[in-house]
């Protein structure tokens, strides 16, 4: 209970509490504060079942209902998997990795409106000239045709609406 006098501690480490001592009663009281500890605003936890293995340097793309991630480098090293995530459901599906491109890293992916593009990046010893497309209505993969482009890391791809333009980047040429 509190007392008169210097007001004592009456805090109990949980910062989803309001503490307070009423000076009348002596009696303390810590009142759960509504809706904290759960998340609020845009941000909360996402389903870790079925999700894609840690990685960095991977690509995401967005399709309107689906968030596609593939590829990237994993601990064991880089990888050619990936998984579908559906914020509607909070549920991960796995990605055929059939025909899927190379293993690499630090490649781009764009979203054609029915179609991930993935080209370039750095593969398990190289710089990857080479690309594929996914199609995730299917979950297949279908190879691209050879561009007339040396393979590279840290570029920039963009969809027009009828080609993918790749821009920049580096390599070791």
């Amino acid at each position: 209970s509190c007392q008169a006098g210097a007001p004592p501690v009456v805090d109990d480490a949980d910062a989803c509490t309001k503490d307070a001592c009423d000076a009348l009663t002596g009696i303390v009281s810590h009142t759960p504060i509504a809706g904290c500890g759960k998340p609020t605003g845009p941000w909360k936890p996402l389903s870790t079942q079925g999700a894609p293995s840690a990685r960095a340097l991977h690509s995401a793309v967005w399709t309107g209902s689906d968030m596609i991630v593939w590829g990237g480098r994993e601990a064991a090293g880089v990888t050619q998997t990936g998984a579908r995530y559906d914020p509607a459901t909070d549920t991960w599906k796995p990605m055929s990795s059939v025909a899927a491109p190379a293993a690499r890293h630090s490649h781009t992916a764009t979203w054609t409106g029915s179609e991930m593009v993935v080209w370039g990046g750095f593969g398990v010893t190289d710089y990857e000239p080479t690309g594929a497309r996914y199609d995730p209505a299917t979950d297949t993969w279908k190879p691209m045709s050879a561009a007339p482009l040396v393979g590279r890391t840290k570029h920039s791809a963009v969809w027009t609406g009828t080609q993918v333009i790749i821009w920049g980047g580096l390599n070791d040429i």
